[in-house]
């Protein structure tokens, strides 16, 4: 007889990526208005014409994560709420912080290959209090998921996951645009007789 144990229903704090090939070249960012060559954050993006190929892309994006991933029902639609632009100089860094009231963030990066620069870290919702020493962490013993920054790129993730990105040690600015979406729809309890519980609209 087997007694191991066997994996049973467990939470999942899921992150999705894709790529968008070639729209890092397309947007030429650094040839732009937006880019600050000194390091910094350029706001507001979702509000220029410049930039609406890629929120098309992030709304179908985002809109098949939650239709296939969170089996969503059909109805909604994604709104980037905001969209900015991020240029990490050498020694510059991004400290733990997550993003109230949206749904779905994400970041696209605009250069570099796999490790060229370091990794966007998402800390799990609760800690690990007492862990014992691992052979190799997974997603079950870690408190940290590192996701490269690959160019063009774009990873999702739920936006009240705190995340964060160490200190920039290539000369060579890390740049990226990060954004924020929100579900328009009707939100509430669904009943198995159909009936809505506590329905209002976003």
């Amino acid at each position: 007889m087997d007694d191991s144990p066997k994996l049973a229903g467990r939470f999942m704090f899921p992150t999705f990526r894709t790529k968008y090939e070639g729209i890092s070249d397309t947007l030429n960012i650094r040839k732009t208005k937006y880019y600050k060559p000194k390091g910094g954050q350029t706001i507001d993006l979702h509000k220029e014409d410049y930039f609406k190929d890629l929120i098309k892309r992030i709304k179908q994006s985002v809109l098949r994560i939650t239709e296939d991933f969170y089996l969503a029902k059909k109805g909604y639609k994604v709104e980037v709420v905001s969209m900015w632009l991020n240029s990490n100089q050498l020694h510059m860094n991004h400290p733990p912080h997550n993003h109230t009231n949206t749904f779905i963030s994400g970041v696209l990066y605009l250069d570099g290959e796999r490790n060229t620069y370091p990794p966007l870290k998402l800390l799990r919702p609760y800690q690990l209090p007492i862990l014992p020493i691992v052979d190799k962490f997974n997603e079950i013993n870690s408190n940290i998921i590192e996701l490269p920054s690959p160019k063009d790129e774009v990873v999702f993730f739920p936006s009240y996951l705190l995340h964060f990105v160490d200190h920039n040690l290539n000369k060579k600015p890390r740049v990226s645009i990060s954004f924020d979406s929100l579900l328009r729809g009707t939100y509430g309890e669904i009943k198995e007789d159909g009936l809505n519980v506590g329905s209002f609209k976003i």
